[in-house]
């Protein structure tokens, strides 16, 4: 005998079911209800199985996003052991049915085919620091999406506001800025103190020295007389600066002390620490993107071989080959980490804009791009490169070198 329970997980409610054997199912499904009393069918099914073959069943069920974290929660704290299987696995076993009917009883029989046909996958169950890592990063990712939305509307109220100003603020967004703009959001704000209580103002709210605070309003007076504000203090686009410039204010913070407790988790493992170190060796990748980059893989050493890393984010070529037709200049699979893709797009654009002498992959970019290859394209091939570069540092323990 060979029992195990599967879990259809949906929103809310699930679908449970034991089997005793392959094809030979305990009872029918039974829908719960994801409240307690209804997570404790679970183990009542458990009970039936374990009285009538002696042996304690292996829980599987489906990842979805976010429903299946309370039924995870549930079997952890009553030491159930359970393999969670991912959607492709399941949509593949319940694509080679000739009658591909999905319901949610139909579905937990179709799970229970993905282990009786041996085709679950190794799952790797993250530690707490981990996820914490993990859970940080995409926090890091939405705030910085939040973050540029707002630095785009205060970009376009400060043309309006300080013609000019980027001409004294070039980093218009830097902490000095908006600590700026948060108490003088118009011109006439400025021109109504005198030039030394400015000074001292500035170097209260910012932290600079006299001679800088000095400099920068000396040329910001001067920007201001020689402009005309595209509205008046009391219109309403003022109070909309001085909001942009505070929001701005609060993400940029937070991006900054989530960055340090991303580093603060990563500098505690020393084997992530060696990696991060590794990885900011490699010419043009920041200390910043490697953290991120080793908070969403989590632990490279799960891999057996840098193509089951690239599999993982998602950029191995979709292979359809049929006859004379090759099938391997397709798009890629996009089945892995999406937002591990966005870490790797991002390093591989720094890499390749970022004026370095010796930068593999900027030279890689180059020398495929010459061969006629689209540019989207060889970013991708990019991106592969440079996982092979990681995994192998990973492996070697060695800081980068070219060869």
């Amino acid at each position: 005998m060979n029992p195990c329970i599967t879990i259809d997980v949906s929103k809310e409610t699930s679908h449970v079911q034991g089997f005793l054997d392959n094809n030979v199912p305990l009872s029918k499904p039974r829908k719960i209800l994801h409240t307690k009393e209804g997570f404790s069918n679970i183990l009542t099914v458990c009970n039936q199985i374990i009285y009538r073959t002696g042996i304690k069943p292996t829980v599987f069920f489906e990842y979805t996003g976010v429903y299946h974290k309370t039924l995870m929660a549930y079997l952890k704290a009553n030491n159930l052991s359970f393999i969670p299987i991912p959607p492709l696995v399941a949509a593949k076993v319940r694509n080679s049915d000739l009658r591909n009917k999905k319901t949610d009883a139909r579905d937990c029989k179709t799970l229970s085919f993905v282990y009786y046909e041996d085709k679950v996958k190794k799952y790797y169950e993250p530690t707490k620091d981990e996820k914490r890592l993990k859970d940080l990063q995409r926090y890091y990712m939405i705030t910085e999406k939040q973050y540029q939305e707002i630095t785009v509307h205060l970009y376009e109220m400060i043309d309006t506001i300080y013609p000019f100003y980027k001409s004294i603020m070039s980093e218009f967004d830097c902490f000095t800025s908006l600590k700026f703009l948060q108490k003088y959001p118009h011109p006439d704000y400025v021109t109504s103190h005198r030039e030394k209580t400015l000074i001292k103002d500035f170097m209260e709210i910012t932290g600079h020295a006299e001679k800088y605070s000095t400099n920068v309003i000396h040329k910001l007076l001067n920007v201001i007389n020689d402009t005309i504000p595209g509205c008046n203090s009391d219109d309403f686009e003022v109070e909309m600066l001085k909001d942009y410039a505070t929001q701005a204010l609060f993400y940029k913070t937070r991006l900054n002390k989530t960055l340090e407790e991303m580093n603060r988790i990563i500098n505690q493992d020393s084997s992530k620490k060696t990696l991060a170190e590794n990885i900011d060796s490699i010419p043009g990748i920041a200390m910043n993107t490697a953290v991120r980059f080793i908070a969403e893989v989590s632990n490279i050493d799960r891999f057996n071989s840098s193509k089951a890393l690239i599999a993982f984010a998602g950029t191995d070529p979709n292979i359809s080959q049929s006859g004379i037709i090759d099938g391997k200049h397709l798009s890629i699979t996009k089945c892995g980490n999406k937002r591990l893709r966005t870490i790797l797009f991002i390093m591989v654009r720094s890499m390749i804009r970022k004026k370095v002498s010796a930068n593999p992959i900027k030279d890689f970019y180059k020398k495929k791009t010459q061969l006629g290859l689209p540019p989207k394209v060889v970013l991708v091939a990019c991106m592969n490169k440079l996982l092979r570069i990681i995994y192998q540092l990973n492996k070697t323990g060695e800081v980068f070198a070219l060869k």
